[in-house]
């Protein structure tokens, strides 16, 4: 009985720590990273990007001594950082950019962008 109460709370942990991130972090980005895989152009409340943004999470924390598997993520909903939205050209989120070739990507479906962060483009 005194197992359940952690693996609750892991499971809490698990679902509630990307949602966290997505709406407190990212949310006055400096520059962007050319080192990293991609960056990801997202915004808090858009629903495409909820669906997407733990497998980046999650894709981040298993890869973390990796520099140039990282995947930058930046809330473009957060007035901090809405200027990259022209800056950029992002017309809508999630996007997806490699900031060395400036190829973007809309993907929507957990199972595709799990697809783009194993063989990128």
């Amino acid at each position: 009985n005194k197992v359940l109460p952690v693996i609750v709370l892991l499971v809490i942990g698990f679902l509630f720590i990307p949602t966290v991130s997505m709406n407190f972090q990212n949310n006055d980005v400096k520059q962007l990273d050319k080192q990293a895989h991609a960056t990801l152009f997202y915004k808090a409340d858009c629903p495409d990007c909820q669906k997407v943004y733990p497998v980046v999470f999650w894709h981040n924390v298993l890869n973390f001594q990796s520099h140039n598997k990282q995947v930058q993520t930046i809330n473009v909903g957060n007035v901090n950082n809405q200027h990259y939205i022209t800056d950029q050209n992002i017309e809508s989120t999630p996007t997806f950019k490699n900031m060395n070739t400036g190829r973007a990507f809309v993907i929507t479906d957990k199972q595709n962008v799990k697809q783009y962060l194993e063989k990128g483009e």
